[in-house]
């Protein structure tokens, strides 16, 4: 169970980055563009990566609309199976929840770019700014691929490690050097 859990790490942020790159904006759609170069850097699968994932210059939106329901789906459904059966909210816990989702969403205004808007600094959502700025600084292999798969690694190890600290320094690590990366991109936009 805990293998599953891991992996959902991974398939939720790529849930999370073709929903950002499906509004399709100007910053969306440079999203897509740099994922599609991305992954077109791994060595041998590149190609077939890019043609599982994104596609997006020869294929447009289909294929990283229909990623984003499977994943949002098979995330629900392994996130979910679990709990059904052993955690139950009552009704007033539920709606108050829901409730309070509908306000913030309301409330928080999500920004989308004008159609034809000229971007002079195009920067990613908060939780991708430190991918954004090690993109800038090393080469796409290991800032974009190999950087964000340590933290996922070091989860799917956890159980299996003889020494846990290894795992758990790691990852403590990898938020350490995230959140600098991150404030280091958000101080460049401001």
């Amino acid at each position: 169970q805990w293998t599953v859990l891991s992996l959902t790490l991974p398939m939720s942020i790529l849930a999370l980055f073709t929903g950002y790159v499906l509004r399709y904006d100007g910053t969306g759609q440079a999203a897509g563009t740099i994922a599609e170069h991305l992954l077109l850097k791994v060595p041998l699968i590149g190609s077939g990566l890019n043609r599982f994932l994104m596609a997006s210059t020869d294929e447009g939106l289909s294929r990283i609309y229909l990623m984003h329901l499977f994943l949002t789906a098979l995330l629900w459904g392994l996130g979910t199976w679990y709990h059904t059966r052993h955690v139950i909210l009552s009704r007033k816990i539920f709606l108050s929840i829901l409730a309070g989702s509908i306000a913030v969403a309301i409330l928080l205004h999500a920004p989308i770019d004008l159609p034809g808007k000229n971007i002079d600094l195009i920067q990613g959502p908060w939780f991708f700014l430190g991918i954004q700025e090690l993109l800038r600084h090393f080469p796409p292999l290991g800032a974009g691929i190999l950087y964000p798969l340590i933290p996922v690694v070091a989860f799917l190890s956890l159980p299996w490690a003889s020494n846990r600290k290894i795992p758990i320094l790691l990852l403590i690590g990898w938020l350490v050097t995230y959140f600098g990366l991150s404030l280091a991109g958000w101080l460049r936009s401001v």
